[in-house]
């Protein structure tokens, strides 16, 4: 869910689509997609993950 300023999603297939605060997006699992702000301010973004993951998000020191 959107909580703070426009985020863009994109999807395996490279197509871009920009979310608003509030907006909430559904990805299925075992897709590959992106997200990054849109605009140069911080954007934040709530996370809430159900099911078996495929992919292992790497942590950043």
């Amino acid at each position: 869910m959107g909580i703070q300023r426009n985020c863009e999603h994109i999807d395996e297939n490279g197509l871009e689509a920009t979310t608003a605060e509030g907006a909430h997006a559904i990805i299925n699992a075992g897709e590959f997609h992106a997200d990054r702000c849109a605009g140069t301010k911080v954007c934040t973004n709530i996370l809430d993950a159900k099911g078996a993951r495929g992919r292992a998000l790497r942590r950043w020191a």
